[in-house]
């Protein structure tokens, strides 16, 4: 279901963006379900990215967690924080990377 979700309409497989290596946790677990390394599910591993390899020149990024890493600019919810809430993580890091693109501090 989530490798039917990260495709767009012509069923290409979109870029998959974590904080950390999600990846890793996904291959642990076709691994334990004996899936085949030919399987569509391992070629996929090249569509994830790691958000703190981007950022880690800008951030020190073992300071924060997914869902603290709007503190690293004192940026001020408009919304509860909720750590280790995916929804929250999400947007805590969606905060940063909109406030890093708005100041030129990636592009």
């Amino acid at each position: 279901m989530f490798y039917n979700f990260a495709q767009d309409n012509e069923n290409n497989l979109l870029p998959l963006y974590s904080y950390g290596t999600d990846i890793e946790i996904i291959i642990y677990n076709l691994k334990l379900y004996n899936f085949s390394y030919d399987s569509k599910f391992f070629k996929w591993s090249d569509k994830f990215y790691d958000i703190k390899e981007i950022i880690k020149d800008k951030i020190n990024t073992n300071n924060y967690t997914s869902g603290t890493l709007y503190k690293a600019y004192d940026l001020i919810p408009s919304t509860n924080v909720s750590i280790h809430n995916a929804l929250w993580d999400s947007l805590s890091i969606f905060l940063t990377l909109n406030y890093m693109y708005q100041n030129n501090l990636i592009n």
